[in-house]
């Protein structure tokens, strides 16, 4: 993705949330797409990026809900011991906006992309897992800093 907005003349940075290269007040918007689950510390990387946003500054969060079809296949792979998933832990929007909002920023917008549930036909559903309960999407949450 940095690659594409690279070719398309946005400056991108690639860093740990929890420590960002950067100034404060130094980005209209920051971007983290399928991020939120695998992060160490989830109250600190928000509070960073509030701290490197502008004023009026958006932050767009795209995240696999824990109440999804994705977010339980997620979540029992990574119990069966997944490599990546094993250490993921997934929010609901609501839990993720309170979280947003105790480091300041603030709701501007919600939406979701409505995705395929996991195949069924590979057979790599964890045991317990019901493809046709919960929601198919990827949720999007816009939040935006304050002027102080």
């Amino acid at each position: 993705m940095a690659k594409l907005a690279q070719a398309r003349g946005i400056n991108t940075t690639i860093a740990f949330g929890e420590n960002p290269p950067h100034s404060p007040n130094s980005f209209d918007g920051v971007l983290m797409v399928c991020t939120i689950c695998f992060v160490q510390d989830i109250q600190r990387v928000l509070r960073e990026c509030h701290w490197v946003l502008k004023p009026r500054g958006h932050l767009l969060i795209g995240f696999v809900p824990d109440n999804s079809v994705w977010g339980q296949y997620h979540s029992l792979r990574g119990k069966a011991g997944h490599t990546y998933y094993s250490q993921a832990r997934f929010f609901s929007e609501t839990e993720l906006i309170d979280l947003a909002r105790d480091e300041g920023l603030r709701l501007e917008k919600t939406n979701g992309v409505e995705l395929p549930p996991p195949k069924v036909d590979t057979g790599d559903y964890p045991a317990g897992m019901n493809p046709s309960s919960g929601v198919q999407r990827l949720q999007v949450v816009l939040l935006a800093k304050p002027i102080c």
